[in-house]
């Protein structure tokens, strides 16, 4: 009788403590991202209102020019790359059975990548290695591409992310449209996201998010396409996509927690209110990035991306402080949303 009174106390405060965090998150998140021009903003007021507010930040006209995709892949049409593989576009994702699908690696070419790009058909291809790629695999594209500057951003501003901003990574993003980032966060990394061709779309929510979103515990696989297709990969196009793939559990298994969650359904659907008096959870921010627009991400932001064909993007990963009143927060809602019944439902059947 007694654990059956604790079991159902638990269960009284849960809620309680997923509207306390859905309150707070509401609290402090802006109505819309601000855009600043890099001119306008100096290093005290990034420090300040942003970083320091764990706030994010979209930064025009700034260092680093747009370039068209087309063109750096002129200059460099042989650069080797392993590029990621779906049939879907959406690796790095929670798929159906509960499974945490990753996508298939394959080499390729800048020149061969570009040609697949926005077609009707056939596999989904994207540059995305989260690697220190840009610097470690492409060095002489990175220098051209952003003309020989190690950051986008002052070294005035820069010192708001640490004593020694160097940073962790700089990653290269190429893709089109049918690519999607599913939400996620990054846990121990500010970033700075900048757009040099097409357009990215950032879904974004708290750091507190997770106390009411779903997540879910998944098995962790891979995409891998049928070997007897004799059709070029890149550029198949039979309609029955998803049959010449398979999702292979990872040898030994091993599991990850995940996000399941569609943050752009979420911020498109009607405005609904709260249940039973409860609060309703924020909507997410919307935010649009075009050519030479650089958003600061602070840590812990969770986030899902859209883009439009033949995009280009670099972003520039720095490390953050994980020992702060912050990040104590962050873990608590984690764990609130381990436990919590979630007033957002998962999208996709969790049966084995």
């Amino acid at each position: 009788r007694a654990r059956r009174w604790t079991r159902l106390a638990e269960a009284a405060r849960r809620p309680v403590a997923v509207d306390a965090a859905i309150e707070a998150a509401t609290l402090a998140t802006p109505l819309a991202v601000d855009r600043v021009a890099l001119d306008d903003l100096d290093p005290l007021r990034f420090a300040r209102d942003f970083v320091c507010a764990s706030r994010p930040l979209v930064v025009t006209h700034g260092l680093i020019a747009p370039r068209p995709l087309a063109d750096l892949v002129a200059r460099f049409p042989d650069a080797r790359i392993v590029v990621a593989a779906a049939p879907d576009g959406r690796a790095d994702a929670v798929a159906p059975r509960s499974r945490f699908a990753k996508p298939e690696s394959r080499p390729a070419t800048l020149a061969t990548l570009l040609a697949a790009l926005g077609q009707p058909r056939g596999d989904v291809l994207y540059y995305s290695a989260q690697n220190d790629c840009l610097r470690r695999d492409l060095p002489d594209l990175a220098a051209d591409l952003l003309a020989g500057r190690d950051a986008p951003l002052p070294p005035s501003h820069l010192r708001a992310l640490g004593d020694r901003p160097e940073p962790a990574a700089v990653n290269c993003w190429i893709g089109d449209a049918r690519s999607v980032t599913a939400a996620h966060r990054d846990r121990a990394f500010d970033n700075l996201y900048l757009v040099l061709d097409g357009r990215k779309t950032f879904y974004l929510l708290h750091p507190l998010a997770p106390a009411w979103l779903p997540s879910r515990r998944c098995v962790q696989a891979t995409w891998t396409r049928d070997p007897a297709s004799t059709d070029p990969p890149e550029f198949d196009d039979r309609d029955d996509r998803t049959s010449r793939w398979t999702l292979l559990d990872d040898v030994p298994r091993s599991a990850v927690v995940w996000l399941d969650c569609d943050l752009r359904r979420l911020a498109e659907a009607p405005p609904r209110p709260g249940r039973a008096g409860r609060p309703a959870p924020p909507r997410p921010l919307v935010v649009h990035l075009d050519p030479g627009d650089l958003l600061y991400l602070p840590a812990g932001w969770v986030h899902q991306v859209h883009q439009a064909d033949r995009t280009l993007a670099v972003n520039w990963w720095y490390d953050t402080r994980t020992d702060d009143a912050r990040w104590a927060s962050i873990h608590m809602a984690a764990a609130l949303g381990d436990h919590a019944a979630f007033p957002v439902p998962p999208q996709h059947d969790p049966s084995p």
